[in-house]
């Protein structure tokens, strides 16, 4: 879990919080034929003035344009509103933020929050939980690995969310999803069971997160070489660098000693976010790669297509904020191949020799790596998940910044104690995380 700030708005006795000087009741829902949204709005998401949000008729996407009245020639107010939508009209694109915030984010409001992460902590939209309260009341789930209906309803829908993560991330074919207890979980499935050797190499960024760090102890236990990326000042290496160690750590044999090569995409110390085609330089020397997502995810767009590493961590409470526990390792099937699981537990194999040594492992490649059964409700949740939050991704393509995610300026001090531009993005949960 990343460090989080928030702090109570000060206000003096009878001073009402103020959104927008611009009535709500003028914000009117208009038809785009470019506009499309994943999910449908519920006739129950009531803005003020009783104004609401109809759900979208089918095949048709709704798009929301706030109608801004003309002002009173007396109403100093909206006279300085309207000079400074003309100023900047980019402003009004930023409206959609704000209907969020009173229909899925109303504890901030009435708690009085100003709530900023800069690790990557989502703050969880009441919708989404709502919804997987109500699924799980009227559903009775099972056991994944039983034959009962309860049990092929819950393996049918963790089936369902495995497609959805790799959708997600557009996973080519070849990949799979093992959920994990978080992101952590998903290092130290590829730590403890990467065939580290005498003559092997585990190379790492210094800016990394300690369960990229923690991976060191199982290559060190069976003799491989660990060698450090140094950070700059600023968090981070330089890709010269960065090359420069890997070439010298090389593997000098892919099949009798295999080299790991793990980043961190994005630092929850000091927020760098290093260069990925870094992975694709180490996998073309022979190297296995695993990225940390776990910070990354949550504020960035990223493809498996464009990045085939050989396997991704990432953390599903840092993308959406609920529920806690619940991770997955991307992973290329290639790649599991290679893992040694130190044990097995139930749902990784089939048959056990009792007394004797003789097992069968379960016949999915993804099941002989997922040791626990206590998921399976945390994975129904990802589908509401999913739904729920692609759709506000493809609305806030209009706030940008230069990676194309949406985005507000703030001024914060560096490593070097030096002013440095970094901005809030605004990823799947809407109030952000900060990054480069």
């Amino acid at each position: 879990m990343g460090n989080t700030q928030s702090s109570p708005r000060n206000k003096t006795k009878g001073t009402q919080r103020q959104h927008r000087t611009i009535p709500r009741s003028h914000i009117t829902v208009d038809r785009k034929p470019d506009a499309t949204f994943n999910r449908s709005i519920s006739s129950q998401e009531t803005f003020y003035n009783d104004t609401r949000l109809t759900k979208k008729q089918s095949g048709e996407g709704l798009a929301y344009v706030p109608h801004i009245p003309p002002p009173h020639p007396q109403d100093d107010v909206a006279k300085a509103y309207h000079a400074f939508l003309k100023a900047f009209p980019e402003y009004q694109l930023t409206w959609i933020m704000d209907t969020l915030r009173r229909t899925d984010f109303t504890r901030l409001d009435r708690a009085e929050e100003t709530y900023v992460d800069y690790m990557g902590g989502a703050l969880y939209p009441d919708s989404l939980v709502r919804a997987h309260s109500t699924f799980l009341t009227q559903h009775i789930l099972g056991n994944t690995h039983s034959s009962s209906n309860s049990s092929k309803l819950s393996s049918g829908h963790a089936e369902e969310a495995r497609k959805a993560v790799l959708s997600f991330f557009k996973a080519p074919p070849g990949y799979t999803v093992i959920f994990t207890p978080n992101a952590s979980g998903a290092l130290k499935l590829v730590g403890e069971s990467y065939p580290f050797v005498e003559g092997s190499s585990y190379v790492l960024g210094a800016d990394s997160h300690n369960s990229v760090h923690g991976i060191r102890e199982y290559a060190s236990r069976n003799g491989a070489q660990v060698d450090y990326i140094p950070s700059t000042n600023t968090g981070g290496f330089l890709i010269s660098t960065a090359q420069n160690i890997l070439s010298r750590n090389r593997p000098k044999s892919q099949d009798n000693f295999p080299c790991l090569f793990t980043l961190t995409g994005q630092s929850n110390i000091s927020n760098a976010k290093p260069d990925l085609t870094i992975l694709e330089y180490a996998s073309l020397l022979g190297y296995d790669t695993l990225l940390d997502a776990a910070a990354l995810a949550p504020t960035s767009s990223f493809s498996l297509s464009e990045t085939p590493v050989d396997a991704m961590a990432i953390s599903f409470y840092k993308m959406f904020g609920y529920p806690t526990g619940i991770g997955a390792l991307i992973v290329k099937e290639a790649f599991l191949e290679k893992l040694r699981r130190p044990w097995f537990a139930g749902g990784t194999v089939d048959v056990v020799q009792v007394p004797g040594s003789i097992i069968t492992r379960a016949h999915k490649l993804h099941e002989q790596f997922e040791a626990s059964c206590s998921f399976e409700g945390s994975i129904i949740l990802y589908l509401f998940t999913v739904s729920a939050n692609t759709g506000w991704y493809h609305k806030l393509y209009d706030v940008t910044c230069g990676n194309q995610w949406p985005s507000l300026p703030l001024y914060l001090p560096s490593f070097s104690s030096t002013s440095t531009f970094l901005s809030i993005t605004l990823p799947y949960h809407i109030f952000g995380t900060i990054t480069t």
